[in-house]
């Protein structure tokens, strides 16, 4: 017979999460923003889970925010749709990207220089059209964290 689980039985580090918990918070973040109008995308960077997102989403597979390419490549092989890459994309990434776009994912990503533009734009430009590029252009918006200056 298994020993019975308790937290001072856990090994550490390890991720605790109370399941009506964070089931209350989805719903309450979904409902507001419904009251509101609006779609929430909520980001899933920090659980990194198809069960999270699932109920960030209201059971949704799309519209979610994600901080790097392994994690935008995770949830379209896991069928999530509109996803939003927050971070300002290298160059060097552009490419993993569009080969996503070519098998249809729809990915947006975020640019904040000329650079970034230009290895988007080259590669756009060699699929001829074949690829669908959603792109955000990020603004400082004061904290001097990313962005391009509103000026």
């Amino acid at each position: 017979m298994a020993a019975e689980l308790t937290l001072a039985s856990l090994r550490t580090p390890c991720a605790v999460v109370r399941l009506p918990i964070v089931r209350a918070n989805c719903e309450r973040m979904l409902a507001n923003a419904a009251g509101k109008g609006v779609t929430l995308r909520p980001h899933c960077k920090t659980h990194k889970t198809v069960e999270g997102a699932l109920l960030a989403t209201g059971g949704r597979r799309g519209t979610i925010t994600v901080s790097t390419l392994a994690e935008v490549e995770f949830y379209v092989a896991n069928g999530f749709e509109d996803v939003l890459y927050a971070v300002p994309v290298t160059p060097h990434k552009v490419p993993a990207i569009g080969d996503l776009l070519a098998k249809g994912a729809s990915v947006h990503i975020c640019v904040d220089h000329p650079e970034q533009f230009a290895a988007v734009a080259e590669r756009a430009t060699a699929a001829g059209g074949a690829e669908k590029w959603s792109i955000v252009i990020m603004v400082d918006s004061g904290m001097h964290r990313d962005g391009v200056s509103a000026d």
